[in-house]
């Protein structure tokens, strides 16, 4: 609701400070059964070409902008901040392992299940207080005339795993220097803030994760799939994270998500 009033209040506004209102009254005035409708009523012609559309505008525009400080919503402003897709090995046969490592033909259209964690940083930029309830999730590719909807499903396992920041994404190493700790836990957005109240300004980062099925290996590298998130609050309102492909050049890739090795050991 506020955004709409926002963006009736920037239309009034732009109208106002321009002349394209009686440019287009004008323009249609062109048309016979307007123009003849104009003579027949002077006093609407004159209506239309005096100031009185610009104050209306005005009244409307400032209507708008203080209906928006009447109406009490949050606005939470989310966006991503690193993702990472590894293959389920459990999910492929060894030929199919053996096929993907010497890159034999048709090695990237074996279908298999992956793992994607994604962190998300998120901020009540509102007097307004929220409340997460869920997410809402898409995955999807393709043109809107032949979309396709992977499937997947919501874990919240997360204290399964653990990040390695001695690997790159990839699981290999990489030269960096390690600071403190090596193995890092993996903050759980969902358990961080469901069921918390958003206070204003004050943000919240951490990752959830996903298990999609069956997607091929040309499908992940062609980047060919969209993920598409809404954070859905109380009152079930939605609040879609940004996201801007640029974004991805600025993600750390010098680090790496796995089991956690006690935990595989146990």
């Amino acid at each position: 609701m506020r955004r709409m009033l926002r963006t009736g209040s920037y239309i009034c506004i732009v109208l106002l400070s321009s002349s394209s209102v009686i440019w287009v009254i004008d323009w249609l005035g062109r048309w016979d059964w307007l123009e003849s409708f104009m003579s027949a009523h002077p006093e609407v012609a004159l209506l239309f070409r005096s100031p009185l559309p610009y104050l209306l505008f005005l009244i409307v525009g400032l209507a708008s902008i203080g209906a928006q400080k009447l109406i009490k919503e949050p606005h939470i402003v989310a966006r991503y901040t690193n993702l990472r897709a590894t293959p389920d090995l459990h999910s492929a046969t060894m030929g199919m392992v053996f096929e993907t490592d010497q890159k034999k033909p048709g090695w990237d259209l074996h279908r298999f299940d992956w793992d994607w964690f994604v962190e998300i940083q998120m901020v009540n930029d509102s007097e307004t207080r929220a409340t997460l309830d869920h997410l809402k999730i898409e995955l999807i590719s393709g043109p809107i005339w032949r979309r396709k909807h992977f499937e997947f499903k919501q874990l919240e396992d997360l204290d399964s795993f653990e990040i390695d920041t001695a690997l790159n994404g990839e699981g290999r190493g990489h030269s960096r220097r390690i600071f403190g700790e090596r193995h890092l836990p993996i903050p759980d957005l969902m358990k961080l803030i469901k069921g918390i109240p958003l206070e204003q300004e004050i943000g919240h980062r951490g990752w959830i994760h996903l298990k999609v099925f069956q997607v091929n290996q040309r499908e992940m590298n062609n980047s060919k799939i969209k993920i598409s998130i809404w954070i859905v609050d109380a009152n079930q309102r939605k609040h879609a994270l940004n996201f801007k492909k640029k974004e991805e050049k600025t993600w750390d890739n010098n680090f790496y998500i796995g089991k956690k090795s006690r935990y595989a050991k146990s």
